[in-house]
């Protein structure tokens, strides 16, 4: 059992490879369902996420908090998918969203720039010169989104596991290849990797109620437990209060929630970026900073 995210530049063949790789594991394969999930669970118009993806800094930079509510809603539809198991998801940055989450298989799929040429020109029926300004320009446009968004560079490659080449390689070479990688250790589910996954997954969802609220809202997840912390004084935060019997109502799979102070927040267990998988016996506890 595994999860796959792959990251694919444009015309690299990435979605042929996610498509083939969890057809040959017997894995379900996501893409722009998620922003239909994630519109059909938030209540947002899957035409603002749509818009979002494509345009995201000018789009999101005149929504109230509409970075953080962007994120906030992929990473809860995702979290709820990758929480299930055996999944393949390509798409864009789809790595940040789960970067904490250390054994989940982490996959860059480039291709050389005449392989991207040859796609272009027989798809669009365009010169040369043109396809090189049609690819030119779609790089330039996800790395500036990408950049906006998360603060990364989609093409660096150290935000991967495992970087593959569909040329000079073939599109069966990189499916072999990210097929054997995700049956090693590191990259299988166990349970108490599930657990954490699902705990993830339900801060995730509670923290899009609270993003509004500021980047001094801090949520947490253990064991279904939901813990949420606030820069100011709890007493003094009337909105955080009020907006956590609402949450209760809503969101399902809750054991409690609770309001802690920042002290205690501290206090937690946290799985820092870049730890390896915890030890058994180990459960961490996840602390997301809104903003």
């Amino acid at each position: 059992m595994a999860v796959i995210f792959i990251s694919r530049g444009s015309y690299t063949r990435g979605g042929e490879v996610a498509e083939r790789v969890a057809q040959k594991l017997g894995y379900q394969c996501l893409s722009r369902e998620v922003l239909l999930r994630a519109s059909e669970a938030f209540s947002i118009e899957e035409i603002k996420l749509t818009r979002a993806v494509e345009n995201a800094p000018s789009f999101l930079n005149r929504l109230t908090h509409g970075r953080d509510r962007y994120i906030g809603y992929m990473q809860a539809a995702l979290l709820n998918h990758v929480k299930e198991d055996n999944m393949v998801y390509h798409g864009f940055a789809g790595q940040y969203l789960v970067r904490d989450l250390p054994w989940i298989l982490k996959v860059r799929v480039n291709s050389s720039l005449e392989d991207r040429l040859r796609i272009v020109v027989d798809r669009d029926r365009v010169s040369r010169s043109a396809a090189i300004e049609i690819i030119r320009e779609l790089d330039d446009e996800r790395r500036k989104c990408a950049r906006k968004l998360y603060g990364i560079d989609p093409s660096d490659s150290t935000l991967y596991d495992l970087v593959v080449q569909t040329d000079p390689m073939t599109v069966d070479d990189a499916v072999s290849i990210l097929c054997d990688v995700a049956q090693m250790k590191p990259f299988r589910i166990t349970p108490q990797c599930k657990t954490i996954m699902e705990d993830f997954a339900l801060a995730a969802q509670v923290r899009t109620y609270l993003t509004d609220l500021g980047p001094g809202v801090k949520v947490c997840s253990q064991n279904g437990m939901i813990y949420v912390s606030s820069a100011t004084h709890v007493a003094e935060d009337s909105r955080l209060v009020k907006r956590i019997g609402m949450i209760a109502a809503k969101v399902a799979g809750l054991k409690g929630i609770e309001i802690v102070s920042e002290k205690d927040a501290e206090q937690a267990v946290c799985l820092p970026k870049g730890e390896e998988r915890p030890s058994e016996g180990m459960h961490p506890t996840f602390f997301t900073e809104l903003g």
